[in-house]
């Protein structure tokens, strides 16, 4: 072998690594564009979750106050009812008792 083909083969040798190194570059950022895209994939994946979640939770807590706020009502028109008194001959007004007077005496 001379030494032109020697140099020859050694410079082919080097070109074939080149193109080596630059097929495994271009797969290195292909792998890497790939990682990227599935780790904000990913990210996205939990925001959204994060975000029903807190939706979720808000409208629990809307539903849990619309409900205490029922019971207070419910309880307060009982307090009212209680307190009322009830519609009995002794507890009638001064106009009733006059208009019963009058229907008496007529």
């Amino acid at each position: 072998m001379s030494a032109a083909e020697k140099q020859r083969r050694k410079e082919e040798k080097k070109q074939r690594q080149k193109e080596l190194e630059k097929q495994w570059d271009e797969e290195d950022k292909e792998e890497e564009k790939k990682r990227r895209k599935k780790k904000q994939k990913k990210k996205e994946k939990e925001a959204r979750e994060k975000e029903e979640r807190s939706k979720w939770e808000r409208q629990e807590r809307e539903r849990e106050e619309r409900e205490r706020r029922e019971r207070e009502r419910e309880e307060e028109e009982r307090r009212q009812r209680e307190a009322k008194p009830h519609p009995t001959w002794w507890n009638q007004s001064d106009d009733d008792e006059k208009q019963n007077d009058e229907c008496i005496l007529s």
